[in-house]
């Protein structure tokens, strides 16, 4: 995070006070379109070394078997739209275990991830205020508050541990 008090981040909030200052006359605009890169020609950044997470490939096989390849909150079936989540982090003290595992569609991926969705041990699905506090929607989620899962995985060996799902609602969850 920047702050405008901070010379870095000062500066972005400069150079997007600039950029905003001529808005794009879009009647103006013709088959070409209209770059928005810094400089035209450029289309990538600096080379940033990646450290891959070994396993990382396993874990999403598993977990999108184990739920029969739908998400577990909505029972979404497209594969494409289809994300295998960590209950505690991977990055964090997560690992990649089937029962750290639960199948979500993407949106409820990064809901999940920042804390705005959880589920219970009890398998309920918990949906925050804070959708609605801050950004004045969230029906579409709000409707499966206090719903249990969609789906869970046949096999209770593969279902989500309840003492993780438990982590992530103390944790992460912002009731």
């Amino acid at each position: 995070m920047y702050e405008t008090t901070e010379y870095a981040g000062n500066k972005i909030w400069n150079d997007i006070q600039l950029r905003m200052s001529a808005p794009v006359d879009f009647t103006k605009v013709n088959e070409v379109g209209v770059n928005i890169t810094a400089e035209p020609g450029m289309k990538y950044g600096a080379p940033v070394t990646v450290r891959p997470r070994i396993g990382q490939s396993s874990f999403r096989l598993l977990v999108t078997e184990a739920y029969q390849r739908r998400c577990a909150i909505t029972g979404e079936k497209t594969l494409i739209a289809l994300e295998a989540a960590h209950i505690v982090p991977y990055s964090g003290a997560g690992e990649h275990n089937i029962r750290n595992g639960i199948l979500l569609r993407a949106d409820f991926h990064r809901l999940f991830d920042v804390g705005l969705v959880s589920v219970t041990p009890d398998l309920k699905i918990r949906v925050s205020p804070r959708i609605r506090e801050e950004w004045f929607n969230g029906k579409v989620y709000y409707r499966l508050d206090d719903k249990p899962l969609s789906v869970v995985p046949v096999n209770p060996s593969m279902r989500p541990d309840p003492a993780l799902l438990d982590w992530h609602f103390k944790n992460r969850f912002q009731a």
